[in-house]
């Protein structure tokens, strides 16, 4: 029996992750079994991965890389010192068999969560999926820092929002440049779930393959944001003339 070509491989990988259609459905118009889909997937996925994850989503080492990832922020977002902002977000899956209430989440809600750290550019800097990590501490005279909202703790590399109801106006200021910057991660997992709408759906896998996909779907983003900006940029929000926020599509 021949192998299935390639091409086609690739082509129903890309149906399966931009419309989330289910494998029982495609095995008619690709005429390719259930059973067959399910394992190329996701050998395609990790091919993927493998050939792109150090050029789209390679871990910054020196200094030097955290500051040009900076640069950013202060020409897009009108922030200083920011380096990236981190959110997470909950991606809805099928209970998985004997793990009781390990992805058991409020409102009777199975999920994982995909935490990602966000450049100005929305792209995603780093990923993890059910295992967040501390950031490392970075010890100058004006740290770097991240932008997140009250779900994370404030520290010297973490800055949010004043949270109290009457704010000065400096604090009013800070809010919302805050605020600015850190709705690249928000419209960042927009981006994501609006082009790969498997995102969308309750995903019925092994945590496994879940992760393999939510991974895979990042780096395609990162991929099309990185060697088509123009054609990206219409999705996002941008300021106008006068430099009010025109929010993107």
């Amino acid at each position: 029996m021949e192998p299935l070509n390639p091409g086609l491989t690739f082509a129903f990988t890309l149906r399966h992750l931009i419309s989330g259609v289910k494998y029982s459905d495609m095995q008619y118009s690709w005429r390719v079994a259930e059973n067959t889909l399910s394992v190329v997937i996701r050998d395609v996925c990790h091919a993927i991965c493998e050939e792109y994850v150090n050029g789209v989503m390679t871990p910054l080492s020196t200094p030097e890389e955290w500051r040009q990832l900076a640069d950013g922020f202060p020409k897009n977002w009108n922030f200083s010192n920011c380096v990236a902002a981190i959110d997470g977000t909950h991606i809805a899956i099928r209970k998985p068999a004997s793990s009781g209430s390990l992805y058991y989440k409020y409102k009777g809600l199975q999920s994982i969560i995909l935490l990602a750290i966000v450049d100005s550019d929305y792209k995603f800097v780093c990923c993890d999926l059910g295992y967040p990590q501390p950031f490392q501490n970075d010890t100058v005279d004006m740290p770097y820092f991240l932008v997140g909202d009250d779900a994370f703790i404030l520290n010297d590399n973490m800055q949010k929002p004043y949270g109290h109801r009457v704010l000065t106006r400096d604090e009013s200021i800070l809010n919302y440049r805050l605020a600015r910057a850190r709705r690249v991660s928000e419209n960042a997992f927009g981006i994501l779930a609006n082009r790969f709408q498997i995102l969308l759906t309750k995903m019925n896998y092994i945590p496994s393959t879940i992760r393999l996909i939510v991974k895979t779907c990042c780096i395609f983003h990162n991929l099309m944001r990185i060697r088509y900006p123009t054609m990206q940029n219409a999705l996002v929000d941008h300021d106008d003339r006068r430099g009010d926020l025109v929010p993107g599509e």
